[in-house]
């Protein structure tokens, strides 16, 4: 929120606006799916945010509720509503009062997406989805029955004068929501009963907002034989899929959702505190009134339960430590402020770290095994960060004792400790390896080389190296050579070459491989050689097998040691298109300000971008291959951001604009440069391109 204006930042909007988005495209096509198979043309599907979670045991009510797509149905809307019946090309209809009212804070600048106070006092269906999540448990479900409504012409009415009775400053809000709702059905839905259906977006424990679902009873009185316009639609199917979104998509989503925004007040903070050299001791308070610090830890969703968790080893680091060494260790550990996910895939892979993460602590004894983890994906597709967020959802690296009457103290793990990447494919040529990695021992002191193993002190206890090392692009090291690190991981052992005396290191090691390991390892080459090696002879199998042995690139005994802990494999960004939208806004956002600040000429500049839901139709063509993965839609947004820019310096008004708007036109023009058979030449770009009589090309 921003700071004493009572109002939340727009870009913390902007940010739900984006990963609302990524969930809704999704869920609204199987709506429309089982619509379409029961027979019913029309429907509306909103979703309502509560600006800060709910939680079932807490007194707490929310004071803020926000329909992320408020502002965009005058853009583009992904509500769309199908047959005769719809106006304005298929969206949801654009009443007059509120378009005027949006157009007036474009024009006049001011980016102040709505909200509704009060929502459960001014919502057909909030109240009624936050009493009956309160009453159900794990062990109760409400029948699907419930959730719905059917509300008349006549209730509609009375929902009208409420509005116009209602006081003045909360008049707006109710409007709103009935233009939205219930005015749409009555001027043009062409139905006597309206059914209005609301389900939470909720864990066991946290409400984050809820479904609103709308679509029309049949009109007149039907024959006995004759089937009702809209289908046989059963209403457990509805909340059945409401219910799997919710768990599935919304629900983790949201939750990483809230910590992002959560980490980037601290990151700021932080920041404002080194700038203007204040004392460090602000942000002690500041960290332990945020609303996420009091998630519950014994949360029944995994991700709610890894946030809570983290959060309270942000608070033990602050603690331990004073001044500076406590903000930089701090922001080392906001890394989800820049990576939103919205993708089933990717929250996957993120569950999957909360629930092994913490099993990798620190060896008990000299000669045990390290933890290791291994990270799979192709180039561009976000593995280093995936990799250093490991490490956040271990033990902390300092001793806690646990709350019993024994007094034992947890196994230590790594929380708090800076990752140190080591590029492999650097370390060439290969004798560099040895040395840099084991260390070298000689007479002379003046030409030892200490290994790299040795020289991270971080932690407590008996070891005296203890860290976190990341190996990244591990498939460019020579497979003879991947054997030094073998012993490395099966004991902790690190003996210096020309060494007698071996030292024993505490590390957390994670791999990086951008190629499939079983591939890399070639071991069902391998194997099925052995097995044939009757048909071939024994000369030819054997130097066959030699062959793939010789050729490939990733050692399988080091694959399983270090897959050992936890492996992730990341999908490519074509099989998980939900992030799409998120990962273009803020690159888009962080290219338009930097190209903003590269060239300006006065003191002005605009306070945020604003992305038509157009484009994100477009960048999330099904024909789009992203072979780049992240990098490729980095390097797109970086060169929409340019065209953007370009177009908002030439507008006459844009010190009123206020933001810069990047366009659907813009996006499919970038990107009918690489993919010219998916988003063909538009006339004016044919024109524009097209020779002179002079031979050149106009523009």
């Amino acid at each position: 929120m921003v700071k004493g204006t009572g109002k939340w930042a727009y870009s913390d909007l902007a940010k739900m606006e984006v990963v609302a988005y990524g969930c809704h495209r999704k869920l609204n096509d199987e709506l429309s799916q089982l619509f379409a198979d029961e027979g019913i043309e029309t429907f509306q599907l909103v979703e309502y945010f509560f600006l800060e979670p709910v939680y079932r045991n807490g007194n707490e009510r929310p004071v803020s509720l926000f329909f992320p797509f408020i502002r965009r149905l005058f853009d583009q809307s992904p509500f769309r509503i199908s047959g005769q019946n719809s106006l304005d090309g298929g969206l949801v209809p654009r009443t007059k009062e509120l378009r005027k009212r949006i157009e007036q804070e474009e024009h006049e600048g001011r980016m102040e997406p709505r909200q509704y106070l009060l929502p459960f006092d001014s919502s057909v269906a909030g109240q009624k989805c936050f009493k009956l999540w309160t009453e159900c448990t794990k062990e109760t479900r409400i029948d699907p029955e419930y959730w719905f409504e059917i509300y008349s012409d006549t209730a509609w009415k009375k929902h009208e004068d409420k509005v116009i009775c209602s006081p003045k400053d909360i008049r707006e809000m109710y409007r709103i929501e009935f233009d939205l709702v219930g005015k749409w059905w009555m001027n043009c839905a062409h139905a006597v009963n309206t059914v209005v259906g609301g389900y939470p977006i909720a864990s066991n424990g946290i409400m984050y907002g809820y479904f609103v679902i709308v679509w029309p009873e049949p009109k007149g009185t039907l024959n006995q034989n004759q089937q009702p316009d809209w289908g046989n639609i059963k209403y457990e199917d509805i909340v059945d899929l409401f219910d799997k979104h919710s768990k599935d998509s919304y629900v983790p989503t949201l939750a990483l959702l809230h910590n992002s925004i959560a980490e980037d007040r601290v990151y700021y903070a932080i920041k404002e505190v080194e700038d203007n050299e204040r004392p460090a001791k602000e942000i002690p308070p500041l960290i332990r009134n945020l609303p996420i610090v009091g998630w519950p830890l014994a949360a029944e969703d995994v991700i709610e339960r890894g946030i809570a968790s983290l959060w309270q080893n942000r608070i033990g680091l602050l603690s331990r430590l004073e001044g500076e060494d406590t903000l930089k260790q701090m922001k080392d550990t906001l890394l989800f402020r820049k990576y939103n996910v919205a993708s089933p895939g990717m929250v996957k892979q993120i569950q999957e770290i909360i629930q092994r993460a913490p099993h990798l602590h620190r060896p008990k004894e000299e000669g045990d095994n390290l933890p290791t983890a291994l990270v799979y994906g192709e180039a561009g597709s976000g593995k280093d960060t995936m990799a250093q967020l490991i490490p956040l959802f271990t033990a902390p690296y300092w001793e806690v004792e646990k709350k019993t009457d024994s007094k034992e103290k947890s196994r230590q793990g790594y929380f708090g400790s800076k990752p140190h990447i080591i590029n492999m494919s650097a370390l060439k040529p290969n004798m560099l390896f040895g040395p840099l990695f084991l260390g070298m021992t000689i007479s002379d002191p003046r030409f030892q080389i200490p290994s790299i193993l040795l020289q991270s002190g971080e932690g407590e206890g008996k070891h005296n190296a203890t860290g976190v090392f990341i190996l990244d692009e591990l498939n460019s090291l020579d497979a003879d050579l991947q054997g030094v690190l073998l012993r490395v991981l099966e004991n902790g052992e690190v003996r210096p070459l020309f060494g007698i005396e071996a030292k024993h290191v505490a590390h957390l090691i994670i791999g990086i491989v951008n190629e499939n390991p079983k591939i890399l390892t070639k071991e069902s080459e391998t194997k099925k050689l052995e097995q044939i090696k009757d048909f071939t002879g024994e000369f030819l199998g054997s130097t066959l097998y030699e062959f793939f042995i010789k050729g490939r690139r990733l050692r399988p005994d080091l694959f399983y040691r270090l897959s050992r802990g936890l492996y992730l494999e990341l999908p490519p960004l074509r099989d998980r298109r939900e992030d799409i939208p998120i990962l273009f806004y803020f690159e888009c956002r962080n290219a338009v300000l930097q190209e903003l600040k590269n060239g300006r000429s006065d003191s002005y500049m605009p306070k945020d971008v604003y992305v038509e839901l157009k484009a994100y139709e477009s960048l999330m063509h099904p024909s789009l291959d992203w072979s780049g993965n992240v990098r490729q839609l980095q390097a797109l947004a970086t060169q929409v951001a340019i065209e953007a820019v370009k177009s908002y310096e030439s507008s006459k008004d844009k010190q009123q604009l206020g933001f810069v708007r990047v366009s659907d036109k813009t996006v499919r023009e970038v990107l009918a440069e690489e993919s010219p058979k998916i988003f063909p030449e538009t006339p004016d770009q044919k024109n524009h391109n097209k020779p002179n009589k002079k031979g050149r090309q106009n523009g």
